[in-house]
């Protein structure tokens, strides 16, 4: 028994077809419930079948390749949201773009920003880091600490490392004297850090150690 013309008709309509990633080729066999299913093409290169009620609804828009691709750039659906990477890259948005940060003061109403490269997109910073030599004991440096946080200027060193550029920088001294524009001796205001893996609150405490690792 041939198909309806109403049948070819639908045949007609839904070959060449786009949905989503999918292109409609042609028709698949039916199950024996008789539901209609079609071969599809993925804009990856790879063929599937499903049913025309799932292309129609966007229940089904891709091989698979468009959950992964998005998996990739969300880090809260794939782990990453909890890491220590995704932690230190928080914390930079937050003093340098987040106003009512604890450290927003010391970063960003000093002109200290993130590229637009690394806020846009956190696997951005990640691949970043991943490739400059990040490991869980080297820390985040800024080279030059009158500049933001961009991929030339900043690195990963040791925490003694971090520890001796602090001290030789002079925007990182606290408790030191220093002169007024009017030259009279006064105190250095002390610098705010908190510790990578904490996000920056409003309440936040001062702390008067140094625990396992302080911002840059």
């Amino acid at each position: 028994m041939g198909l309806s013309l109403a049948d070819q008709r639908i045949i007609e309509s839904m070959i060449g077809s786009t949905f989503g990633r999918l292109t409609v080729i042609k028709r698949a066999p039916n199950y024996k419930a008789g539901a209609t299913r079609w071969v599809c093409k993925c804009s990856c290169g790879k063929e599937i079948i499903t049913y025309g009620s799932n292309l129609r609804t966007g229940k089904t828009k891709s091989c698979g390749c468009l959950a992964i691709d998005t998996r990739k750039k969300t880090p809260y659906k794939h782990g990453m949201a909890n890491s220590r990477l995704y932690n230190i890259w928080h914390g930079i948005k937050n003093r340098c773009e987040l106003e009512s940060s604890t450290g927003y003061r010391l970063y960003g109403a000093r002109g200290i920003h993130i590229c637009e490269e690394w806020k846009s997109e956190f696997t951005n910073f990640y691949d970043w880091a991943i490739s400059h030599g990040y490991t869980e004991s080297l820390e985040l440096d800024r080279i030059d600490n009158d500049k933001g946080y961009s991929p030339d200027n900043c690195r990963w060193v040791t925490h003694k490392e971090n520890c001796n550029n602090r001290r030789n920088s002079k925007n990182r001294l606290t408790g030191r004297m220093m002169s007024d524009s009017n030259g009279k001796a006064r105190k250095r205001p002390r610098e705010v850090r908190t510790p990578v893996g904490q996000h920056d609150k409003t309440s936040q405490p001062y702390y008067k150690g140094e625990p396992e690792e302080w911002q840059a």
